[in-house]
């Protein structure tokens, strides 16, 4: 026999629910919950002070607890979905894990990963949910089981223990349906499809239970979008609202009405035929302790749950047809080559040992000679990459700066591009207001680095301030051009006389 208990806590109170599981069934003997009141300084309670409510409920049992299962809220932790490669459901962890942290910004090495996998089969891409835990949530959850002296078996996610209590109990027909669970200010809603939650969020509400279920709808109708835009992409069938049948049943006919989808309302003591007066439990307070029902239900009916951030599922062990035979004929053979490797030894005990201490010597220094080269070869090719790049932040301040006045000239388009040989380039568009400042704008961007040319000017009659179009082409050279071929003719004529070429026919179009 099991003794379980199952709690979970949040700013204002704590939860928890204790039973004695024997042959796959459990026995509810305890239920209820603790205020926890918050100092004028503190923005959550502490850890000792949850801890002892804990250490308070449990002083009333007669037995002693020998499996304590912890309740997570959805704001706690992160839920991604990610799509794999196919592969069998042993290499799982190892892909998940490493796809996590190129593709999650929520990953980092303290955080917890479980996964719940979609998809079956490696036919076809796999689709797995993915939920992360920070390590300051983990370091809370441990303080406060250690200042209530318990040593929790699992830590498991609240909407999916609630979404598994309404699936082995009221056994949904439909094939894609919506969980919504009121947990006092919070609202968990969830999306399961083919019996696995696909979908979770928590929002925080005020009077749930009340008439003006505005904010209900509104909240169910972004769940219903954000469903349809993630894989596996899903109409939601049925509706389901956590609570008291007489108190949720207005609620209930106003969702049904306003999404036009068949709602009801799940009582979590009723499915599981307890009487919540027995422990005291309100009906409004009925749908708080769903989620503790279920991983109790889970627990004593031996079910694996699909994310356990305690006991995160983990790469298996296999042993290939292959290594088998090596094993096999290692044994067979350990004998003669223990018998053979004796004699060796007795003569040459000394010639090998020096021989392997060199060979090991020589192994580990090849080992360094390798990696020294790979790193050489790594330096090599980012300097030959950093080499050609373009700092485009500087060359936009020098281009500001060289560039004349707002009176006579402004751009209407820059285009930069990175040259895979080095350098770069610039395409800019612009309005002059005299043709001649063209002449000047590739006067003063011309340097040994630079290298301009204008591809056409032509006059544009749809302006009054600026009355030519212009368009130049900017070259950024890696490597500086010689002072000969680069700097701009000194002769004021020749200047005039490279202006007269590059002035084209006036073009009354814009």
């Amino acid at each position: 026999m099991a003794n379980l208990l199952a709690i979970e806590w949040d700013q204002r109170e704590l939860r928890f629910v204790a039973a004695k599981a024997r042959r796959r069934r459990m026995q509810v003997t305890h239920a209820g919950s603790a205020p926890l009141e918050l100092r004028p300084d503190e923005n959550a309670p502490s850890a000792d002070q949850i801890g002892a409510a804990i250490r308070g409920a449990v002083a009333s049992f007669s037995w002693r607890v020998s499996q304590s299962l912890v309740g997570i809220p959805r704001s706690s932790i992160d839920l991604e979905p990610l799509t794999l490669p196919p592969a069998p459901d042993h290499e799982l962890p190892g892909l998940v894990a490493h796809q996590a942290i190129i593709e999650l910004s929520s990953m980092s090495e303290a955080a917890s990963l479980d996964f719940d996998a979609l998809s079956d089969g490696t036919q076809g891409p796999r689709s797995v949910l993915v939920a992360t835990i920070g390590q300051k949530t983990s370091e809370a959850v441990r303080a406060v089981c250690a200042a209530a002296a318990l040593r929790a078996t699992r830590w498991l996610v609240r909407p999916y223990a609630a979404a598994s209590l309404l699936l082995n109990s009221a056994r949904p027909r439909a094939a894609c349906w919506m969980l919504i669970v009121p947990t006092g200010d919070d609202v968990d809603l969830t999306v399961v499809v083919d019996q696995h939650v696909v979908f979770s969020r928590g929002v925080r509400l005020h009077e749930v239970e009340s008439r003006d279920s505005a904010a209900l709808v509104a909240e169910i109708r972004r769940t219903l979008v954000a469903v349809r835009n993630q894989p596996p992409a899903a109409e939601i069938q049925a509706i389901y609202v956590c609570g008291d049948g007489a108190l949720h049943a207005a609620l209930v006919a106003e969702v049904g009405e306003q999404l036009s989808l068949p709602t009801v309302v799940f009582d979590p003591f009723e499915s599981l035929a307890l009487d919540p007066a027995q422990f005291g439990i309100a009906s409004h307070a009925k749908s708080s302790y769903a989620a503790l029902l279920g991983m109790l239900a889970d627990e004593a009916a031996g079910k694996t749950p699909p994310l356990d951030l305690l006991n995160p599922k983990r790469p298996a062990r296999v042993v290939s047809e292959q290594r088998r035979r090596i094993r096999l004929a290692s044994a067979v053979l350990a004998p003669v080559v223990l018998l053979g490797t004796w004699f060796a030894f007795a003569q040459f005990s000394a010639l090998n040992g020096k021989i392997r201490a060199l060979s090991e010597r020589s192994r580990e220094l090849d080992q360094l000679v390798k990696v020294a080269s790979q790193k050489h070869a790594a330096a090599d090719e980012i300097a030959r990459w950093a080499d050609g790049q373009v700092v485009w932040l500087d060359e936009l301040q020098e281009l500001s700066q060289r560039f004349p006045r707002a009176r006579d000239a402004v751009l209407l388009r820059l285009a930069m591009t990175q040259s895979a040989a080095g350098g770069g380039f610039m395409d800019m568009e612009g309005l002059v207001r005299d043709p001649s400042i063209v002449a000047r704008i590739e006067d003063r961007l011309r340097d040994p680095r630079h290298t301009v040319h204008s591809k056409r000017a032509q006059e544009n009659a749809a302006q009054r301030s600026y009355t030519w179009r212009f368009e130049t082409a900017l070259a950024i050279s890696d490597q500086p051009q010689s002072p000969a071929d680069a700097a701009p003719s000194s002769d004021p004529g020749a200047r005039r006389a490279a202006s007269r070429e590059r002035k084209p026919s006036r073009d009354a179009s814009p």
